[in-house]
């Protein structure tokens, strides 16, 4: 098997630049889709089992509290910065 892949190597270094970026993009390529393959797989297996600890609760209860308690509009953009930044005018 070695001797294999050392004669396909030694063939490959023998052709011109072209064929080899070819076979460099190539298994680019595939070693980018071995990648994601696994990536997708693990990640599904992590969202699956994935459980919200007790920190993420209390940030959580503590935002829903910020919120409101907030009930007052807040200004725009525009109202903040006054009509020439929102037009992106300057003077």
């Amino acid at each position: 098997m070695m001797a294999y892949i050392e004669k396909k190597i030694e063939e490959i270094r023998n052709k011109p630049e072209p064929i080899r970026v070819i076979y460099v993009w190539g298994m680019v390529a595939a070693v980018m889709v071995l990648v994601v393959f696994v990536w997708i797989f693990t990640l599904r297996e992590n969202l699956a089992t994935a459980v919200p600890s007790a920190g993420t609760d209390v940030i959580q209860d503590a935002v829903r509290q910020d919120d409101t308690r907030s009930q007052v509009e807040k200004p725009s953009l525009q109202e903040s910065f006054g009509a020439e930044g929102a037009t992106g005018t300057s003077r």
